[in-house]
């Protein structure tokens, strides 16, 4: 080991040593890492939490074990968590429910959406729960006149809604806390959340770790990326394919779903009863949106018809 490619040769087989023990411990390791990179990674590795099942842990201990890209050897998808929601969303629902969120995917999408743990609402129970979408009391009707920024519709800014420009973004599930509706969510948004919005009704806690989302929208005939912090889920994060087909160029079916699991929901306040639940993705007639139907599928829904809604979110 006298010659400088040998202790080269020894210092990277050294290296690679390392490099499997840390792996072998549920350490996140690529090979770009650099080796002088390594100690902290270790270090990280020294105080990650203790291993327990996601409901036994606290918010803080899953955004530690999230960031230190450890989630998937903590948790498997379908996991749940279950969270006590209260307060006023809109003018027509009233919350004071313990309700879960579940794991839709780990590290999902990483050439287009940032690393972490996504969560999709809700679940009625821990064990053996329905998924459910929360539904007010003006659930299934239809008003063309409004008022929509209070009701669970896809009105917009313009009148009908494109993109990020809708009251539902805004003021109704507070993925973004900015009065202009056509602009990314400020760093804020979770810890002063818009009053009367879901995001308010989420305990604080959980508000305290929620990460920003870089998602997609298709408005005015393009794709916008921009940030949210508890967006509606797209056709293609559902279904694995979209109307719009831009959308599958940046977007990608959450393992949840991927997995074989019902995309059908039922209503939060009647467990025995479906429901109809918005997604983002604005449909190619100026009026619709599309939604998920009762059934399962994937449909197109009027703008101002009102249904149920079971956001996400990045921890």
């Amino acid at each position: 080991m006298g010659t400088t490619a040998e202790k080269l040769a020894y210092l990277e087989e050294t290296k690679a040593d390392i490099r499997a023990a840390m792996i072998e411990k549920g350490l996140s390791v690529p090979t770009s890492t650099p080796f002088r990179e390594y100690g902290d990674l270790i270090r990280t590795m020294i105080s990650a939490p203790e291993k327990k099942a996601l409901n036994a842990m606290t918010w803080d201990e899953i955004s530690q074990v999230s960031k230190m890209g450890l989630a998937a050897s903590y948790f498997a998808v379908g996991d749940v968590k279950m969270i006590h929601v209260q307060g006023n969303v809109g003018s027509y629902l009233e919350l004071n429910n313990d309700l879960g969120v579940f794991i839709l995917g780990i590290d999902h999408n990483p050439s287009h959406q940032m690393p972490g743990i996504y969560f999709g609402c809700f679940k009625s129970s821990m064990t053996d729960g329905k998924n459910v979408a929360l539904v007010d009391r003006k659930y299934n009707t239809s008003d063309m006149l409004g008022p929509y920024d209070t009701t669970f519709d896809r009105d917009g800014e313009d009148g009908y809604g494109w993109g990020r420009d809708t009251n539902m973004r805004c003021e109704i599930l507070g993925s973004s806390n900015n009065s202009s509706y056509e602009t990314e969510a400020p760093d804020n948004t979770p810890t002063e959340p818009r009053e009367n919005s879901l995001m308010a009704a989420l305990p604080e806690d959980l508000r305290s770790v929620i990460r920003p989302m870089l998602i997609s929208y298709y408005g005015y005939n393009s794709m916008t990326a921009t940030i949210d912090y508890l967006p509606l889920l797209s056709s293609m994060e559902v279904s694995g394919a979209s109307i719009q087909k831009e959308e599958e160029n940046v977007q990608a079916q959450f393992d949840f779903y991927k997995n074989g699991n019902s995309k059908e929901k039922y209503r939060h306040s009647a467990i025995t009863s479906k429901a109809i639940w918005w997604l983002r993705t604005r449909a190619t007639n100026m009026n619709y949106y599309t939604a998920v139907s009762a059934s399962g599928s994937v449909g197109t829904y009027r703008y101002y018809d009102r249904y149920g809604v079971a956001p996400m979110f990045l921890v």
